[in-house]
């Protein structure tokens, strides 16, 4: 590899980093979102089973855990 392909490489490597900070900043964001719409639900919540609120819940923990 020349000096040109060096630089050509990092230059790259650093675009692809900033991709993946990108990346990961949007699944945080994700995240968040999720565990409000969780709480949200849970608050919902009532003594009497409610099988949709519940298939929600077990829909967004199993996003937060993938």
């Amino acid at each position: 590899m020349n000096e040109q392909e060096i630089v050509k490489r990092k230059i790259q490597l650093r675009g692809q980093h900033f991709q993946l900070r990108g990346i990961e900043r949007i699944e945080r964001i994700h995240k968040c979102i999720f565990l409000a719409i969780r709480k949200t639900l849970e608050s919902q919540m009532t003594e009497i089973f409610d099988p949709v609120l519940s298939q929600k819940l077990d829909c967004i923990n199993y996003l937060l855990e993938n």
